[in-house]
Parts: structure tokens; sequence; C-alpha cells
């Protein structure tokens, strides 16, 4: 019983690990193409402003395959690297990258999205299948200060 136990938490271990690259970077590969901003809500009598099908349908699909990937979560300032598959749409990359960084912070893979967290953002593309996320830790820390007031 208690071999069985092992190689279990082993298997997970090892998984949890190899998400992980030598600069301690997570990297999260085969997601499907996110819908772009403009494609992200719609206005809906009586409710306002709500998720579309297609939103909800991209965010479920690739929330599945994140967590199947199990991967490490990064606390404080990150930088973020979205590959997106090269020829598969016509959309404007800086159009292509709220739907993946909003679903990094729902699924707690990162804390937020906002200046203190996100230092950099770089988008490209690649030879890639869909979308390929790469989380690593910023290489320098914010000097600012965060308090518990808004300006």
């Amino acid at each position: 019983m208690s071999r069985a136990h092992n190689a279990l938490s082993l298997s997970i271990e090892r998984r949890t690990i190899a998400a992980r690259d030598a600069q301690g970077a997570v990297v999260l590969t085969k997601l499907p193409m996110p819908p772009p901003a403009n494609n992200l809500f719609l206005n809906a009598p009586g409710k306002g402003r709500v998720r579309s099908a297609r939103y909800r349908q991209w965010a479920q699909s690739a929330g599945w395959q994140i967590r199947a990937q199990r991967p490490a979560r990064l606390r404080g300032p990150v930088e973020i690297t979205l590959t997106f598959e090269e020829g598969a749409t016509r959309a404007d990359i800086d159009n292509l990258a709220k739907a993946p960084i909003d679903l990094l912070v729902a699924l707690a893979l990162i804390e937020s999205d906002d200046a203190y967290v996100v230092r950099q953002v770089t988008l490209r593309w690649g030879q890639v299948a869909g979308l390929e996320v790469r989380i690593q830790p910023a290489t320098a820390s914010p000097r600012v200060v965060r308090t518990g007031a808004a300006p």
C-alpha cells in the first residue's frame, strides 16, 4: 500500500517539477487560441456586460488543459510571454492577450494582473500549437510600495 502511495506522490511531484524550466518559469503548452478582446463580452438587456459563449467555452477548455498540466503557482512580480500560433488568426496580437492573462489570475497561477504583479508582457507569433504561455519571476521587483488605499 505504501509503495502505491509513494509511486503516486512521485508521479504527481514529477509533473509539477517538469512544469518549471531551468529559470524557474512555468510553461503551459498547447492551449487553444483565445478569442480576441472585442469578442469577449456582449451587452445583455437587463444584465449589462456578460461573457460571450465563445469566451466561456474557451475559458473552460483552456482551464481544464492548464489544470491537467499541474503547473506551479508563482507569487510576487512576474513576466509573461504569450506565443500565439503563426497564421491561426488575423486578429491583432494585442487583442489576444486579455483572455489568457485573466485566466491565469482566475486559476491563481499569478496573484493579480495589476502593475505590481505583472511587470512585463511579451506577445509574439511562433511555431506553437494554439497558445504557449510562459510565466517567470520578474527580474526586477517594483520600487513602488503598495498601499491599502487607491489614489
